[in-house]
């Protein structure tokens, strides 16, 4: 089983970096973990563990427990994430009584679902500068559909 994870381990992370299009010394420098720790986890010597594991993680926006080569979902994080805004978008559609702000949020939140790590965090990051910039009162419909649709066709071009 220790073999499996190992190997399970190496073979996650030599993926994560060319889907990153990541060096290795670039992921040492953002997450903290030595090159040469680094060396040995790619190469299935070791596997990382729990702190190395979670700064790995969080740069490469994975589930830590995923990248220690455990059988668990890859972007556990990023289900919850998706999960807060619907939660959000879905008190946005019972405070209003408008039935076009209700479909225009039901969509939104399906809306959601097509976004990934990076462009959720894309999304979280618009969401709390309209925040601040509009002194905490809620975004309006209109910014919501702008972002949600921006980031979406980026994802999705229309062709």
């Amino acid at each position: 089983m220790e073999n499996k994870a190992l190997q399970l381990s190496a073979i996650r992370l030599r993926e994560l970096l060319n889907e990153k299009c990541m060096s290795a010394q670039e992921l040492s420098n953002k997450s903290g973990v030595s090159k040469a720790s680094l060396s040995q986890y790619l190469s299935g010597k070791y596997t990382p563990k729990n702190t190395s594991a979670k700064k790995l993680a969080d740069v490469l926006k994975v589930n830590p427990a995923w990248l220690m080569g455990l059988d668990v979902s890859k972007e556990e994080k990023i289900q919850a994430e998706k999960d807060d805004f619907k939660n959000y978008l879905k008190s946005e559609i019972e405070s209003t009584d408008n039935i076009s702000k209700q479909i225009s949020f039901a969509v939104l939140e399906k809306c959601v679902e097509e976004l990934d790590v990076d462009k959720l965090e894309e999304l979280g990051a618009f969401v709390e500068y309209q925040k601040i910039k509009k002194k905490n009162q809620l975004l309006s419909l209109l910014s919501l559909i702008v972002a949600i649709t921006s980031i979406i066709f980026t994802i999705k071009p229309l062709y």
